[in-house]
């Protein structure tokens, strides 16, 4: 995946939560977009923007107002938007990008052991290109996932400086999502 190796270089994600924040990440140094909130009139020109820029940008499914979360949305992204992928909690949207070759970003949300047993059991039967543990601020959850899974794991949420940035990348994420505009610029 490409996405992989432009991250090596900045291993940090934009996680945009909003208009003002999603400018902000144009103008940064990050290769990478997490477009977090949008709706029908403004996903397609956001997605024009950051790949003009030769962004890789993702579009979060589950928080694209005027437009469900389903495998017919998904086509429509695809055929009209054209982000990089989508990032998704649910496992029916991953499933049906992977059978349709779209880039898929599974968010797994880890706050006990039972949540992390259920992500393991969803990551084995849904197989996801890639995954996102939130929070992201759990080195040791992390290195175990890797190591289970051997699929590329982002960190993200809770991630306030380039110490929990540096920590997680050690432990076995490949990258940091965060929506601290401080960390999109690489230093």
């Amino acid at each position: 995946m490409q996405i992989v190796n432009a991250l090596k270089a900045f291993p940090v994600i934009a996680a945009a939560r909003n208009a003002k924040q999603f400018e902000t990440a144009l103008k940064s140094d990050v290769t990478t977009i997490f477009i977090l909130s949008s709706d029908i009139f403004n996903v397609a020109e956001m997605v024009a923007k950051a790949k003009a820029l030769k962004k890789y940008v993702f579009v979060h499914m589950d928080f694209i107002g005027g437009l469900a979360s389903d495998p017919v949305a998904i086509d429509y992204l695809f055929k009209i938007v054209a982000p990089t992928g989508i990032i998704s909690t649910k496992a029916i949207n991953i499933k049906y990008a992977n059978s349709i070759n779209i880039l898929a970003i599974q968010r797994f949300f880890i706050i006990d052991s039972q949540s992390y047993l259920t992500m393991l059991k969803t990551i084995h039967t849904v197989k996801p290109n890639i995954i996102e543990i939130l929070p992201g601020v759990m080195p040791n959850i992390i290195s175990r996932v890797k190591k289970e899974t051997n699929i590329p794991v982002i960190a993200g949420g809770l991630i306030d400086d380039k110490e929990h940035a540096d920590i997680i990348i050690a432990a076995g994420a490949f990258a940091a999502s965060t929506s601290k505009e401080n960390l999109w610029i690489q230093k």
